[in-house]
């Protein structure tokens, strides 16, 4: 296991909010969408849990991808979402 000082925990939180002032909207709508898909999973009684947690890694994988795609072109597609 590698041992990281401070410092680098410090440059991977500027490099995201940099890369989060350079499409603000976009993250807050992702995550919105994110939030409504929890909300409405929430009133499915037995099944909604379990969906939450086995949609939780491909919603991470959204943001990841979402992420990347910011910082190669500066813009979310959202067909390039919907393949994540």
């Amino acid at each position: 296991m590698n041992t990281l000082s401070a410092s680098a925990g410090w440059r991977w939180i500027r490099e995201g909010l940099t890369l989060f002032r350079k499409r603000p909207g976009q993250f807050m709508m992702l995550f919105t969408a994110y939030l409504m898909v929890l909300i409405v999973l929430t009133f499915i009684p037995v099944v909604g849990s379990f969906m939450q947690a086995l949609l939780a890694p491909a919603f991470s994988m959204i943001f990841m991808t979402a992420c990347a795609q910011i910082d190669r072109t500066g813009e979310v597609n959202t067909l390039q979402l919907r393949a994540a």
